[in-house]
């Protein structure tokens, strides 16, 4: 995705899950060692916060294989990286 794209996606995704009580979070988990990372990837999970979501990945860890030592971050979870498509404007008949 580009820049602008991943903006559209931010800001799609904080209209359209303001007023839901379960929301989708994509949660960054980064293991680093002193200079470098070692360890990324990004965890879909359903919360109502992102704290709640932050501190599920963190209880489960061993369900992804995840490091020992790691830090995270949550980000509500966009259209578009959930595999949404824009629908075509116009219905052919």
């Amino acid at each position: 995705m580009t820049p602008f794209e991943m903006a559209r996606d931010a800001q799609l995704a904080k209209v359209y899950w303001a007023t839901r009580e379960s929301k989708a979070f994509a949660v960054e988990v980064v293991a680093r060692d002193v200079k470098k990372i070692t360890y990324k990837r990004t965890i879909y999970v359903r919360a109502s916060d992102e704290q709640r979501a932050r501190d599920w990945v963190k209880a489960n860890r061993s369900m992804f294989g995840l490091p020992r030592v790691f830090g995270s971050k949550a980000r509500l979870a966009g259209p578009m990286e959930l595999g949404a498509v824009p629908a075509p404007s116009e219905v052919s008949q």
